[in-house]
Formats: C-alpha cells, structure tokens, sequence
C-alpha cells in the first residue's frame, strides 16, 4: 500500500483564498471525490490515473456545487451512490443527485441505463452543476456540523449544534428526492459534534461537547390504525389497514467515564486473622467502589468536530476527541478509543494515543488489508480444503488396511 497527499487548495470563490477544507469523501463506485469549504461551496473532483510525480493519481477539478450561504461542514455520499449529501452552517442539508434525463443521455442504450453500475459511475461524466438536481432538507436547528447515512442509504443522521441529532427519511417525490425528519434525539447537553450508524443498521452513535457518547437502538417497528395506508379490494369492499414499518430509536447506552482497577484495600473486608474476605462480585459495586475518569475532552478543546466511526463489519465503534490517564492521578493525553459491539458499559476494548494534538476525525478503509506476504483468504480457504481431502484420503486407507488385516 502506497499513501500520497494529493492537494486540494480550490476553495475560496473568486477572491482566490485558500480557505480551509472540513470534508472530504470518496464515491463508493467510481473516482470521484467530494470537498466541502469554508466558502460554502461543494467541489467535485476526478482522479486522473494519469498521475503526477511517482506515478500517484492526482485530482482534477470538475466542477463546483453552490446553494448553502455559509460553510459547508461535511459532505458524504449514498452507499449506493445516488446521492451526495451536504450539510452547513445554515442548519440545513442539501441532497445532489444526477436528473433522469441527463443518466439517460450518458447511456448508450435502456440496458445500460438499467445497469446499476452504469449509473453509478455517472458521476465521473458530470461537467455541469445544471445536470444535477438538488433537495434542500430544512433543519429545526442550528448549524450541522456532521451527517451520516444509514447502510441502507433510506435515512441520514445530522448532528447539531442546538444539542440534538435530527434524522431524515430519504425517499423520492415525483422524481425529486425528498426527505422528512422522523426524530429527534435531545438526550446531550451541548453542541453535538459526531453521528455515525452502524452498518447492521441496529445503533446510531453520537458524540457531544458534553463529553459523552451515546448509542441508540435502530429498530424497525409496525405501527397500524387510521395512520397506515389502505388496500382497496377490486370488489370496493372495506379495506383492510396496512401496517407501516416505522425507524424507533431510543437510547441503549451513555459513555462517559473510564473505569479503573479497584484498590486492593477495597476488594474485600478484612477478617480477624487478618485474611480478606471477599464480597459478592457486583458490578454495580465494583463501579462505585473503582476510581473513575473523563473518556473524553471537554468543550475547550480546539476543534468543531467528534466524527466517530463503526468499523465496516461493525464489531467495534471508534471514537475521537478521547483523553486517557494510565493512573487516576496521571496526566491525560490526547487519544482516540476503541468501543466493542454490545459492550458500551464497558471500558474501551483498545485506545490509540494521540500524544500532543487532539484526534477529531476518524474514517475507516473499506478494503480487509492482511500482513505483508500472507495468503489471500480465498487461497486460504483452498489450502485447508487440500488439507482436508488428503487427511480424508489417509483416514481412508488406514481403514482399508486395517479391513484387510
């Protein structure tokens, strides 16, 4: 694996500045790449394979995306591609999708414009901001300062400066995309810097300057009654009530504090020999007996952003803007933890150091990498099949022989 930094300095509108970048992401299907600024625009560029020095990709500008009227916070694409999200200082979110006319004009036959990943590296044709159609998701809050989509791409999560995390159902309106808040998660006290959902799609996480983490149960419920949608029968007899699959989140989990190993002394009550007697294990107990620490930094710390991150399998949960002390009296240092699935309650399973500077960000690569020179798993998985067959094979002729014998 080879890492280059390409540069990306073409923000700052017609006075020509340099003006800071909070963004990027990368379209899941073809080599496009999203930028968001300080100047409120959104940039797409193209990587040119061509390269530059060493061979490296370099990116080419193509074009330039205008509708927020302040700072462009985060920007991230569907996981099927369709859609581009954007959201901004102006509290609102804007969903970019490419207009059915202009898909079909890059296909060369209905085949292909049928073809999934005809359409999905569309985006790499586009040359015009007018080929693309856009959606403006109106916020009841302040500024957005990062977003997230669902695995399925039907919902995406915003967090918000007004202490809440709203969360949209994305869909389609006479061919438009359009979308409407289905909740909103006032359980933080203070600005909401980082959402992030799992890709099982069971938790939506969330990380605030209140200097907790939350996690949210994302489940799917029916709800029926006058609400739902009606079947007409062919006879035009009373319909019957269709029920309606509707996303309920609520909370699972609040991470705050780091727990560390009780004390000797308050292990256990000392007896008249003067042996220890140990108490019932509660875990109740142990927490409140256990000396305990802040799991992350507070609102002083130098950053707009907390971008947490399940891994692509979600097994574990990483967060950034994290502080760890090796002793409860010891000195706290910048890190970034490691949370396993379904254990929220308890410490980080691993902690990264960060030393000097504060972590803000996190984003995970979706490729699996091995250790240098290992078998591929496919090769793997052959090898132990050969394995197999020739212990079989041996087994087999133990067998004749001792038939024979």
């Amino acid at each position: 694996m080879r890492v280059f930094t390409p540069q990306i300095t073409w923000h700052g509108g017609e006075h020509g500045r340099n003006d800071p970048v909070l963004s990027v992401d990368y379209h899941p299907y073809c080599g496009v790449i999203a930028t968001g600024g300080t100047d409120g625009e959104v940039r797409l560029w193209r990587l040119d394979d061509a390269g530059g020095a060493g061979g490296a990709p370099q990116p080419v500008f193509m074009l330039s995306l205008s509708l927020h009227e302040r700072g462009v916070n985060c920007v991230r694409f569907s996981p099927s591609g369709t859609f581009l999200a954007s959201a901004s200082d102006d509290g609102n979110a804007c969903l970019w999708h490419i207009k059915p006319h202009v898909l079909a004009g890059m296909c060369a036959s209905s085949e292909e414009l049928e073809d999934a990943a005809v359409r999905r590296r569309a985006w790499a044709k586009l040359s015009d901001e007018k080929q693309l159609m856009r959606s403006l998701l109106r916020g009841r809050g302040a500024e957005i300062y990062d977003i997230a989509w669902s695995a399925t791409g039907e919902h995406l999560a915003a967090a918000c400066i007004s202490q809440v995390v709203q969360v949209w159902h994305v869909g389609w309106r006479q061919g438009n995309a359009a979308g409407r808040i289905i909740a909103q998660l006032d359980k933080h006290r203070h600005f909401v810097q980082g959402v992030a959902w799992d890709p099982a799609g069971a938790f939506l996480a969330s990380a605030s300057a209140d200097r907790t983490l939350r996690v949210f149960n994302a489940r799917w419920r029916n709800y029926g009654g006058g609400g739902g949608a009606k079947d007409k029968e062919k006879d035009g007899a009373a319909a019957a009530t269709v029920p309606q699959k509707r996303l309920a989140l609520t909370q699972a989990a609040v991470m705050k504090h780091r727990y560390f190993p009780v004390p000797k002394e308050a292990q256990g009550t000392p007896a008249k020999d003067g042996a220890t007697t140990p108490e019932p294990t509660d875990a109740k107990t142990d927490k409140a007996k256990a000396p305990r620490g802040a799991l992350f930094a507070d609102e002083t710390l130098p950053s707009f952003f907390r971008r947490c991150e399940f891994t692509p399998d979600g097994a574990a949960l990483v967060v950034p803007a994290g502080i760890f002390r090796r002793t409860p009296d010891a000195e706290p240092e910048f890190a970034t933890h490691i949370f396993a699935r379904g254990r929220w309650q308890e410490n980080p399973v691993a902690t990264l150091l960060s030393r000097d500077q504060p972590s803000v960000a996190v984003r995970m690569c979706p490729k699996l990498f091995g250790f240098h020179g290992a078998k591929a798993p496919q090769e793997q998985q052959e090898q132990q099949k050969e394995q197999q067959q020739e212990q079989q094979k041996e087994q087999q002729k133990e067998q004749k022989e001792q038939q024979k014998e």
